[in-house]
Order: structure tokens, then sequence, then C-alpha cells
């Protein structure tokens, strides 16, 4: 698959961003980024309010959602969350996106991106450490999915370095 093909756009809230974020999020086939939400409505309108919107897509049919949000309200870092439909993912498309993003970020002053990442998705594992980010032994963080307890790690990006 040549990586060109595909688009990585920031949505305008001007477009049809509702639907975006709705078919994006369903992208997510165990939902874990969004765990905290009662209902699909909250997460898209919370997505809405408070992301910067990356909609990516494959000869115009979506096949993955970035967000970006702030961290901890630190002014110059963001958090990101991806989702990508199940059959593109493993064959570099992710590792791509996410450099395009960081790309951006370095371009609009952003000084670090987080990542907050299932201890038993190992993809994401690999791929944040393939892409330098520094994992946190020590800052591991915890939440309620589906009545277990899951753990994530935490993963950040020196955008300045």
């Amino acid at each position: 698959m040549d990586l060109k093909n595909i688009k990585i756009e920031i949505v305008n809230v001007n477009e049809n961003v509702e639907d975006i974020v709705k078919s994006g999020i369903l992208l997510d086939d165990e939902a874990t980024c969004y765990h905290g939400f009662k209902s699909l409505f909250e997460i898209v309108w919370s997505i809405i309010s408070t992301c910067i919107i990356y909609n990516v897509t494959l000869d115009n049919k979506q096949i993955g959602l970035i967000l970006l949000s702030n961290y901890e309200e630190i002014d110059d870092e963001l958090e990101i969350s991806t989702c990508l439909k199940k059959e593109y993912r493993k064959l570099g498309i992710g590792s791509y996106l996410i450099r395009k993003v960081l790309e951006d970020c370095e371009l609009n002053g952003v000084s670090k991106i987080h990542a907050l990442v299932r201890c038993d998705n190992a993809a994401s594992n690999r791929l944040f450490n393939s892409l330098n980010f520094i994992k946190y032994e020590d800052d591991v963080d915890d939440f309620v999915l589906n009545n277990k307890r899951v753990k994530q790690l935490h993963y950040v990006y020196d955008v300045k370095k």
C-alpha cells in the first residue's frame, strides 16, 4: 500500500464534524479511548469541544481518527489518541500518521506529546516505542473498563529535541 494515498486532514468545525467523529470513534473496536463516557453523544461533544481532530481517509473512505487534546492544562503539551480501522493496522499506517501529526505539532510550537496506552495493547506500545516516545515506568495509570481494572502506560515525546 502506498502511504501517499492516505489523506490526513484537520477537520474544520464547519464541516460535518459530528458524523466524522461518530464514525471515527466507532473504529475503536474496544472503545478503550473513550472509557469514561456514558453515551456516544457525550463522547462526540467532548471531542468536538476540546480536541484538534484529524480525519484519516483512503479513497475517500474514513479509516481512522487522530485526536489531540490539552494535556493537564499545560499550554504547549498535548495528548494524542488514535483509532485506526482494524484491517489497516500493522501496515505502517499508524506510524506514518503519527509522524505527520508530530510534524504539525513542531510547526505549531507544541513542546511535548503524551500518549496513554493500555499495558495489554502490545501493538500500540511497540508503535510509540518505535517513534521514540519515552515510557515513564513509574507513571502507570489505571481505569475501569467493562468491570475490569485496566492499567495503562504513559509515553511522552519531546517535540523540540
